[in-house]
């Protein structure tokens, strides 16, 4: 099984062939969003990439990219998602720091 690649629909003309002769998948996806939480210290908190991503799964959606460095998490979706990926992101990292604890 080849690795997968995800392409911009302009560029998958030039290259769907020469990928498919070595053994790769190649999808087509029309539009892509990128989600992201950003922040300082962000690789302090060990339990944030996993909730980042469970987040994302809970919806259904595959990220097509992912990417996680000392100030972001970054994962590359499908535009048809990107409403609800951002209001389940916002709500797990921003509205729910900000209510009150009893």
């Amino acid at each position: 099984q080849g690795t997968e690649f995800v392409l911009e629909a302009s560029k998958l003309e030039t290259v769907c062939d020469a990928l498919k002769e070595q053994g790769h998948r190649v999808s087509m996806v029309d539009e892509v969003t990128l989600v992201s939480v950003v922040g300082e210290g962000l690789v302090a908190e060990a339990d944030l990439v996993p909730q980042f991503f469970l987040a994302l799964h809970e919806l259904g959606v595959e990220p097509l990219w992912l990417g996680v460095n000392s100030l972001s998490v970054n994962a590359a979706i499908a535009s048809s998602k990107k409403k609800e990926a951002a209001t389940a992101l916002h709500e797990l990292f921003i509205s729910k720091k900000q209510k009150p604890t009893p």
